[in-house]
């Protein structure tokens, strides 16, 4: 698979941040100080290192989320049985299985911060702010759309409570939505705003939109910051997608001075320009930078100044790695210019014929259901353009079921394609068309790696009928004459490995290859019908054009194979190349480490690290190496004979 960068393509829909500030009120302030009094108490305890960080983490970062909804969070924190981090946000990155119990020494401190945190004023600037992003959008010429994340349940359960005290269209979705309302309630989002069951502002955690694509909307509110970059990725991807009719998408920052996310975090990411455009180069050194941030944030050593400090020099290396890797492609244009840009590459592979069209994906279930499964049917619908209705009867779907089980697969559209077929629901609408999918998401996409389809891939896949044919077919620019074709399948074995079909012609009238019949293939198979009266031909003619076509294969083969192996050596030594740029920066970080380490312990782990990573890097090239030698693998699959006839009008 070719791996095609967001900078590397055609135009993109142009991502806007706006940082929005919003200070602390002075009672908020206070008691943001009182907390931060509280941190240092709790770094000092010697206690459980897990409990202690992910007091934390909880408080000081649903303090900067959202203050009004802390009492909520203490009052979970203060349960006498203990609280879980389940209970406060469900991303899946923080670990939530334990039953945390408060320190005895901080139960009254954090007594008083919660008659603190009850006790402030009812006004909410940043809540304020919010609404005027709302409020906006909703007004705009724009869809009307806001979409909203935050890490913290309470703070999107408070937000949720005030915009709909507002009179707003709102709704909200965690991981504890299942999947069918979730999908339901992006359909009521995706309405026009005039539909009176449209929805203006969805409400989102963590978990709540994977899986659920919005490229309908063009404004979304970080109303906290992430502290892993590639959660701003997540949410931001899922408007900024294909489909996207905006020119640009707003993403509104929400950021408090003075905070750690502010300092840290937020100033970071800037700097990486995560907000304006996608990972792409970072991608393989976000975790690390992840880590290195948290290490900073946490740091009961360093003064605010300083690890706002250190923030900045995490920042400048991943910047300055980055460089480096570019640079390197750069260096090695030649190589790269093997791999053919995203959109060159589809035009090829469908002008070729070598992707399935969503029309022969169609044809091939559908002869399928009529040669494998009794009474099924897919037809098109009545009402709707591009959509189909698939029945069975009880019989044909009990095989049906116990095919689709044999895949073991697990995913959603398994898991509800099964289910309607064990249900008593006569017929299912779908569709191969992506932009029908695209607007209407309820309705099944059916696509190559559709159950349905695998179970009818895996059936043709298994039959040993040879695959002959006499067909005609009328059309006005392919040139008249009996033709006889063959197709093959040729695998190739390499760094990127293929499967494709390889078709030759051969004209018999003029006893030579028609090359502009094989371009034309794909196109004129689909709309040839069996001949009506079978050709009587000449045996040993037959078995002459047979010979010369798998000579002319043959030829083909060994040209295709040079050129093959040719490119894959050089992929080879790009890959190798990059691969050793990485893993000698990683080793060299280690080694830098272990010159200025004199802790014996920790000398030990880093030298541990370094073994593992010269194994891993070993590892690695010796799979690349082994995938040097390329070859192709041919087998014929097809054959047959094609008459073409003029098209005249009336046909």
């Amino acid at each position: 698979m070719n791996r095609t960068r967001r900078r590397d393509i055609g135009r993109f829909t142009i991502r806007e941040p706006r940082t929005v500030t919003v200070a602390f009120t002075p009672e908020q302030e206070r008691l943001y100080t009182e907390l931060l009094s509280l941190r240092r108490e709790i770094l000092a305890l010697d206690y459980s290192p897990q409990v202690l960080r992910l007091l934390t983490i909880t408080l000081e970062r649903q303090a900067a989320s959202c203050l009004p909804a802390l009492t909520a969070v203490i009052d979970e924190i203060l349960r006498p049985a203990g609280f879980n981090v389940g209970t406060i946000t469900d991303d899946p990155e923080v670990e939530n299985e334990d039953v945390l119990l408060l320190p005895p020494q901080l139960q009254e401190r954090a007594i008083k911060l919660r008659r603190m945190a009850a006790s402030l004023p009812d006004r909410d600037p940043k809540l304020e702010a919010l609404l005027q992003i709302v409020g906006e959008a909703i007004k705009g010429k724009g869809p009307g759309k806001v979409l909203i994340f935050s890490f913290f349940l309470r703070t999107l359960a408070y937000l949720h409570r005030q915009l709909l005290g507002k009179g707003c269209r709102v709704a909200l979705i965690t991981g504890q939505v299942d999947d069918r309302e979730r999908e339901h309630l992006r359909e009521r989002f995706r309405l026009k705003r005039n539909d009176p069951e449209a929805l203006d502002v969805l409400l989102s955690s963590e978990v709540g939109c994977e899986g659920l694509d919005y490229e309908f909307c063009d404004c979304l509110v970080n109303y906290d910051i992430p502290w892993n970059p590639m959660r701003i990725e997540q949410r931001i991807g899922r408007i900024d997608r294909f489909g996207q009719k905006s020119e640009k998408v707003l993403i509104y920052n929400f950021v408090t001075p003075e905070t750690i996310e502010e300092r840290i975090f937020h100033r970071c990411y800037e700097r990486l320009g995560v907000f304006c455009d996608s990972i792409g180069d970072l991608e393989e050194i976000l975790g690390e930078v992840t880590e290195e941030l948290n290490r900073a944030a946490f740091d009961p050593v360093l003064t605010p100044a300083q690890a706002e400090e250190k923030a900045r020099q995490i920042a400048d290396n991943a910047i300055r790695h980055v460089e480096e890797l570019r640079r390197l492609e750069e260096q090695s244009g030649d190589l790269l210019a093997l791999d053919l840009t995203y959109q060159e590459e589809l035009a090829e592979m469908e002008a070729s014929g070598r992707v399935v069209t969503p029309g022969q994906l169609q044809q091939m279930i559908e002869l399928y259901l009529n040669a494998c499964c009794e009474g099924g049917k897919l037809l098109p619908d009545r009402n709707e353009e591009r959509v189909f209705r698939l029945q069975f009867p009880k019989a044909g779907r009990i095989k049906l079921i116990k095919a689709v089980k044999m895949l073991k697969q697990q995913d959603k559209h398994t898991r509800e394609f099964i289910r309607w077929l064990e249900s008593g629901e006569r017929k299912l609408a779908v569709t191969f068309d992506q932009e029908v999918a695209l607007e209407q998401r309820t309705l099944p996409f059916v696509i190559p790696i559709h159950p349905l389809a695998r179970v009818a891939a895996d059936y043709w896949a298994g039959q040993n009928t040879p695959l002959t044919a006499q067909l005609e077919v009328n059309d006005g620019n392919a040139s008249p004459g009996l033709y006889v074709f063959v197709y093959y399948q040729w695998e190739t074995f390499a760094l990127v490995p293929e499967l494709y079909l390889f078709p030759l012609v051969w004209i018999s009238e003029k006893a030579c290859p028609a090359e502009d019949i094989a371009g034309q293939l794909h196109q004129l198979l689909p709309r040839a019908r069996q001949i009506a009266v079978p050709l009587n031909l000449d045996k040993k003619q037959f078995e002459q054009i047979f010979r010369a076509l798998e000579e002319m294969e043959y030829d083909r083969r060994q040209e295709e194979l040079k050129s093959l192996r040719a490119r894959n050596q050089r992929l080879v030594e790009q890959r190798l190349t990059t691969l050793d740029t990485y893993y000698q920066r990683r080793i060299g970080q280690i080694e830098g480490q272990l010159a200025a380490m004199h802790d014996q312990r920790i000398r030990r782990m880093k030298e541990a690290e370094k073994k593992r990573v010269e194994r891993e890097l070993l590892l690695r090239r010796e799979a690349i190496a082994a995938k040097s030698n390329a070859d192709i693998v041919s087998q014929r699959v097809a054959a047959g004979i094609l008459l073409v006839r003029r098209e005249t009008v009336g046909d």
